[in-house]
């Protein structure tokens, strides 16, 4: 019956970076069913965050041998180049997994058709920042900004505003950099996202930890509360607003020529430009509407 449980709380302990712990319950998981490549995965997380590469390459190769899909070779690239190991090889894995998602990926025309091209885009989103992360593990950091760059304007969160953040620091982009930290340190979560890489590079453009959180109190704050209202745009390749309308009833009408005005983060990878629909959420500033984010599709 204990052993029935173990995937669940194996899970839990890397939840709260229990890696010790979560590496046996891993290995209890894959003891149970060795077919399952899921358990293999959670197996060499844990593994490489104890320090046991070599144990870890072994279960990655388990994880490509079984039956699994393109976001399982996701995972374990990130796991890759989270721990920087065979940086080539995690390359040659999520470039493999990515290029033939990015040629199903559809164009749209107008804001009606977005049921099919939408969910298309929305899943690879998470590939093209472990492409970035890759990218970025190996030094390439001019590449490593275009992929981080295209995955924060599919959806920003907590992990890509954090890489983002770290590539940005290392090119010598602090101001930047910091928006981006600051951010993700916004989000809810953030206390148990992984921030190291940014932390180190933003004190290292900044003369230290010390001056980071000088920085990081000038110019946190969290913005007064207020309406949020959403508009739909179809945004072309370079990241101009083609179209808009309200994505609800509650948005006003007066709030689609400032969404029309606006350019917007590229989604833009080698050979291919990327058209998209997109969410821009507007927040309530006194009597101004300012923009606070967007993301592809509908939330």
């Amino acid at each position: 019956m204990i052993r029935s449980r173990t995937p669940i709380s194996g899970a839990l302990f890397a939840a709260r970076k229990q890696w010790e712990q979560a590496r046996a319950e891993a290995a209890i998981a894959t003891e149970i069913r060795p077919e399952e490549a899921p358990r293999w995965a959670a197996l060499a997380r844990a593994q490489l965050k104890t320090g046991q590469i070599e144990q870890a390459e072994k279960s990655i190769q388990r994880v490509l041998d079984l039956v699994h899909d393109a976001m399982m070779e996701n995972n374990v690239a990130y796991y890759m180049a989270d721990a920087g190991i065979q940086l080539d090889r995690a390359w040659q894995i999520i470039s493999g997994t990515l290029n033939p998602e990015l040629r199903r990926v559809c164009q749209p025309d107008t804001l009606s058709n977005d049921e099919k091209c939408t969910p298309q885009l929305r899943r690879i989103g998470d590939m093209v920042d472990t492409a970035g992360w890759v990218l970025y593990r190996q030094g390439k950091y001019a590449e490593a900004e275009l992929y981080l760059r295209s995955a924060y304007a599919i959806n920003a969160s907590i992990v890509n505003e954090t890489h983002l953040s770290a590539v940005l620091a290392k090119t010598g982009h602090s101001d930047e950099a910091l928006q981006y930290f600051l951010k993700s340190c916004a989000r809810p979560g953030f206390d148990h996202a992984d921030s190291t890489d940014a932390r180190v590079e933003l004190a290292k453009v900044l003369g230290g930890e010390k001056a980071l959180d000088a920085r990081l109190k000038e110019v946190s704050g969290t913005p007064e509360a207020g309406a949020t209202m959403k508009v739909l745009v179809l945004v072309d390749e370079h990241g101009k607003v083609l179209e808009a309308r309200p994505a609800d009833e509650q948005t006003p009408e007066s709030l689609i020529p400032q969404a029309k005005s606006r350019t917007l983060p590229q989604i833009v990878l080698p050979d291919h430009l990327i058209r998209s629909i997109r969410t821009l959420e507007f927040r309530r500033e006194g009597s101004a509407w300012v923009l606070d984010q967007s993301y592809v599709g509908k939330h």
